[in-house]
């Protein structure tokens, strides 16, 4: 049974596994921008990173060089590198992303279970403290706390810091983000996760990290949950799926009522039909604006299409994350070359996984067409090494490591 011989290989690792997991779990958090991670050089991260990728990849009790995979990563070296052209520091740091992805690649299928279950298990653990310190404060608690600008960084204008958690001001802190910038950038987290645990209400992790998601009132997160409920939807499963969602939606509507009790404030129309207003677009109507729409529109009419302008400066108040940035930064060979790099796992599934495999390429995409950020690591991990989760039998695997 899987989840014996997982526990069993994870407890006979080295020490340098237990280190390199804490790693994961840190780039992991970091992609997402937390509060604490601002400004901090992301040469010194890199670094980091190959040194402990370097320790993993040389641990034959821990990885597995496979032909096969080997096969696939050339290309991908090719691809990070297009994908990262813009300078030679920028350079560098696709080759340092592409030999991370190589070792997580190699990574044995116990410790890439392990390694998704790891990251659950705590990013939940810190999600539920965050979480408890959002719903004190907007209970009335007077928690510290400190004005954070980060408009000369990132553009968001002030946020009120309480340390376990953020919000932004120009949202009224209605919105919950944990320890991160915005909102999308939690989801970027959470929903990947919530989709390889298959919604489970059973498991505690997946339950708080879908009551986080619940608060964000995310459009991209609430969508995400939607299609990753329907995709993994089953005879076994549609009963705790539905029972689940009863609950949680009790739980949230008892939330949106109290706030608009005591604080009179019509949280839906704010944060979710306002946001529908213009286009009724998916991307929500920050992520691009009529000056950006009108370089958009050259862009497509000019040779440039095809491998990308290389580099946008945002435009104020207009958002620049979406995949309209992103094809028009990277052209159709970057979208072709970010295409292949998710396709990777799909190449590598033998035929029974195949059909997970895809679906998780589809959300994953998904995801990528809201925040068009392939490397970042929260997508990364998922992708590489949730095809290994997904493939395991769940009853054996949680009886045997949520003891």
């Amino acid at each position: 049974m899987a989840g014996w011989e997982d526990r069993e290989s994870v407890e006979k690792a080295p020490r340098i596994y237990y280190i390199f997991r804490l790693w994961a779990l840190f780039l992991f958090v970091y992609s997402m921008y937390p509060w604490f991670t601002l400004g901090v050089p992301s040469y010194i991260v890199n670094t980091l990173s190959a040194v402990f990728f370097l320790f993993i990849i040389s641990n034959k009790r821990i990885v597995n060089i496979s032909p096969k995979v080997k096969s696939y990563l050339p290309f991908a070296l090719l691809v990070c590198l297009w994908l990262n052209r813009y300078s030679w520091a920028s350079i560098i740091l696709g080759f340092v992303t592409w030999f991370c992805i190589c070792v997580l690649f190699f990574l044995r299928e116990e410790f890439k279970r392990d390694l998704i279950r790891f990251i659950t298990k705590w990013f939940s653990i810190i999600v539920l403290l965050s979480l408890i310190a959002f719903l004190l404060v907007r209970a009335g608690f007077p928690l510290p706390y400190s004005v954070l600008n980060v408009d000369s960084l990132y553009g968001y204008g002030d946020l009120n810091n309480y340390y376990l958690f953020i919000s932004t001001v120009r949202s009224g802190g209605l919105r919950f983000q944990g320890l991160f910038l915005e909102p999308g950038h939690f989801t970027m987290g959470l929903a990947p996760l919530l989709f390889l645990n298959r919604y489970d209400f059973r498991d505690k992790y997946v339950v708080i990290l879908l009551l986080a998601q619940f608060f964000t009132f995310s459009l991209a997160g609430y969508i995400a949950l939607v299609v990753g409920i329907l995709l993994n939807i089953s005879k076994n499963s549609s009963k705790h799926i539905f029972i689940g969602l009863i609950v949680a939606v009790a739980v949230i509507y008892a939330f949106v009522y109290s706030l608009q009790y005591f604080y009179d404030v019509d949280i839906i129309d704010v944060l979710i039909y306002e946001r529908l207003e213009e286009n009724m677009m998916y991307s929500g109507f920050n992520r691009a604006g009529e000056s950006f729409n009108a370089l958009y529109n050259k862009f497509l009419q000019s040779p440039d299409i095809l491998w990308g302008m290389g580099i946008f400066n945002s435009i104020e108040g207009e958002g620049s994350s979406g995949f309209k940035v992103f094809f028009y930064v990277q052209g159709i060979i970057g979208i072709l070359c970010c295409i292949y790099l998710y396709l990777i796992p799909t190449f590598l599934a033998r035929r029974p996984q195949k059909k997970d495999s895809l679906k998780l390429f589809v959300f994953l995409i998904m995801m990528l067409y809201q925040n068009s950020y392939p490397f970042w690591w929260c997508m990364l991990i998922v992708l590489i090494c949730g095809m290994s989760y997904l493939s395991t039998d769940k009853k054996t695997f949680h009886q045997v490591n949520l003891k």
